[in-house]
């Protein structure tokens, strides 16, 4: 049977689908325009049927500029819908929606009042962005929003600074992944923020955290069913697909 050869950036091996043996060649982006741009040039010369990855932004603006002059197919993982052309497609969750409904629904709870807790970069952007858009519209209201690095030293700082709003608002809204969430959540506790008497919310992106991450005590946040237990109440939102 044929073997047709793609590229991605997670996975590796064959797959056997309908007959046809699949083989899965990774290469680093490193989440970085000129290393995706190097890596999707590879994969154009090594004759690849499609492009998967990468979840980056910049890195995903590299390597279209160089699937897109290809013609080979290239389908991304981002969720800034600003990287999607005719010819690179997002599979992705995209921010405004997960915002919208989150707000939408922390409203119908009767709060009103938000402080965010934000990465600095374009993801940040993309969600305060919404957020703002999505207060507007709802009646709501934002006592304080800051931004972070990742570092420690920048968490710190920010979570210094929104304290007086998280104690001024009815609900707290992390929306990062991994073990920020529950970094800020015990920064937040060690200032003398009750959350449990706050709404935290999030947003899908803490299901890239691990089991062993810092838990966040109770959240609530909008995204596709999980495939495992997650430590947080979730709303369901069909997968997007953006061009």
């Amino acid at each position: 049977s044929a073997r047709r050869t793609c590229t991605a950036a997670v996975g590796g091996g064959v797959r056997w689908v309908y007959g046809a043996a699949i083989e899965l060649v990774i290469k680093d982006s490193g989440g970085d325009a000129g290393k995706a741009s190097v890596a999707a040039r590879q994969a154009v010369s090594e004759g690849s049927a499609a492009i998967l990855g990468p979840v980056f932004s910049p890195a995903v603006s590299g390597a279209r500029a160089v699937s897109t002059a290809s013609g080979v197919p290239q389908i991304a993982f981002s969720s800034d819908p600003a990287v999607a052309a005719p010819g690179a497609w997002l599979i992705s969750v995209l921010p405004d929606e997960v915002v919208d409904k989150t707000v939408a629904e922390a409203v119908a709870m009767g709060r009103r009042s938000f402080a965010a807790i934000l990465p600095r970069g374009a993801y940040g952007t993309l969600v305060e962005t919404q957020l703002r858009k999505s207060l507007a519209a709802r009646g709501g209201t934002l006592t304080g929003l800051v931004h972070y690095d990742y570092n420690d030293a920048s968490v710190r700082a920010a979570v210094s600074e929104i304290v007086p709003a998280a104690q001024a608002a009815q609900a707290i809204f992390i929306p990062d992944g991994g073990a920020t969430p529950g970094v800020i959540a015990g920064l937040l506790a060690e200032a003398q923020v009750d959350l449990a008497a706050h709404l935290v919310l999030g947003t899908g992106q803490r299901r890239s955290g691990t089991p062993a991450a810092p838990r966040l005590p109770v959240a609530l946040f909008v995204h596709v069913d999980p495939p495992r237990p997650v430590p947080y109440h979730h709303l369901t939102l069909p997968p997007t697909y953006s061009v």
